[in-house]
């Protein structure tokens, strides 16, 4: 019991560390170096929340970016919702690179109501590769797969989704006109 309480004191004072240091310098450093460019590549970061909160909040306005790179940079189901809300009002971004963090279902479904919504009609690519994803809420999946006709690649290897809903989530992808690559 006290090795659990210890732990918890420990992950809570991280976590306000976190909060105090704000966004990291290696963060801002590449963040002042991708403004303008089409290219943002964060990949292997390890973003805090302010750090994702900052990304998201710049390509709500930025007008450049086309492929942002987020891959193993430590992100969880409340980052994705974050994305969700850029991608409801981003009209540039066509590659969203996020495979191998935590973003789950919860995550996962934020995303997928933000494209099925139709604010964003530019992104093309989505990877979400190995990132615990279960496809529980498979209809909320295949009507934003039905609805956003941008989307022409979806990666979702390396996750725990089941053959039946893997086999819905192809033929949503099949019936549509473009069609929907999806690994």
């Amino acid at each position: 019991m006290a090795a659990s309480k210890d732990l918890q004191q420990q992950t809570t004072s991280t976590d306000e560390d976190d909060e105090e240091k704000g966004v990291s310098e290696k963060v801002q450093e590449i963040l002042d170096k991708s403004k303008g460019a089409v290219n943002w590549l964060f990949n292997d970061q390890q973003l805090s929340d302010a750090d994702l909160k900052l990304i998201a909040d710049e390509l709500k306005t930025d007008q450049k970016c086309e492929r942002l790179d987020l891959q193993r940079c430590n992100l969880y189901p409340a980052d994705a919702s974050e994305l969700a809300e850029m991608l409801k009002v981003n009209k540039t971004l066509k590659q969203l690179w996020l495979s191998h963090n935590y973003i789950q279902d919860k995550g996962f479904l934020a995303i997928c109501e933000a494209l099925r919504e139709g604010g964003n009609k530019s992104l093309e690519t989505l990877d979400l590769t190995g990132n615990h994803i279960k496809g529980k809420k498979v209809g909320i999946i295949e009507e934003m797969i039905q609805t956003n006709l941008s989307l022409t690649h979806l990666y979702l290897w390396g996750n725990p989704i089941t053959e039946e809903n893997r086999e819905r989530l192809r033929n949503a992808g099949e019936e549509r006109t473009p069609k929907l690559y999806m690994q």
